[in-house]
């Protein structure tokens, strides 16, 4: 998976985390995987992918041809190391 990030904050340091979730169930994920975020200036654009792979996706795949899955995606912004500014 790949997605386009744009940068509408200032400094910090990101990652985001891809789940593949079955198309029924939207409580339960079939897989995942994380990635950091490259750092970018404010408005700049950058892009960060990752492969999920699962033996419960694979299952699916196999039970359901033809399915659909949903992919959700959580981003984690730290800024923590650029202090109060004080």
């Amino acid at each position: 998976m790949n997605a386009i990030f744009r940068n509408r904050g200032g400094e910090g340091v990101a990652s985001a985390t891809f789940y593949i979730l079955p198309g029924y169930d939207t409580h339960a994920y079939l897989a995942y995987c994380s990635t950091v975020v490259p750092s970018t200036p404010h408005g700049g654009v950058t892009s960060a992918g990752c492969t999920a792979n699962s033996g419960s996706l694979q299952q699916f795949m196999k039970s359901y041809a033809g399915g659909s899955l949903s992919v959700v995606m959580h981003i984690t912004v730290d800024d923590s190391y650029l202090g109060d500014g004080n």
